[in-house]
C-alpha cells in the first residue's frame, strides 16, 4: 500500500506580498497553505482568494472560541459558504451541516 503525505505550509507572515511570494515559490510542491489569525486579520479574504486562484487549498486556522452565533457568522464570512445549524431534536444536540467550498477545506 502506497502512502501519501500532504504537506501543509503555515504562512506565518503579516502581509499578502510575502504570503504570495511563499505560495508562488512552494506551489505546486505544497498544495495546502495555513492562514492564521495574523495573516487573515491583516489581509482578510483577499489572501484566501489569492491562494485559491493559484489552485491550492486553504486551512483557515483562526482559533474561534466564542458564542455559537458569533462563530457561525465568522465562519460563514471566512468561507463564503452556507453553514446551516440544524436545531436539536428531543434527545440530541444541535448539529452543524457544512457546505464549505474550495479553497477552504479545514478550519
Amino acid at each position: 500500500m502506497r502512502r501519501t503525505t500532504q504537506l501543509i505550509v503555515a504562512l506565518d507572515v503579516d502581509n499578502i506580498k510575502e504570503a504570495k511570494r511563499l505560495v508562488d515559490l512552494l506551489y505546486p510542491t505544497a498544495k495546502i497553505f495555513k492562514i492564521g489569525s495574523q495573516l487573515f486579520t491583516a489581509c482578510g479574504p483577499e489572501v484566501v482568494s489569492m491562494i485559491g486562484d493559484k489552485g491550492a487549498r486553504v486551512f483557515l486556522d483562526l482559533k474561534w472560541y466564542d458564542i455559537p452565533n458569533t462563530v457561525y457568522s465568522a465562519v460563514s464570512s471566512a468561507t463564503a459558504s452556507s453553514i446551516v445549524i440544524v436545531p436539536a431534536t428531543p434527545g440530541s444536540a444541535p448539529s452543524i451541516e457544512q457546505n464549505i467550498t474550495p479553497p477552504v477545506f479545514m478550519m
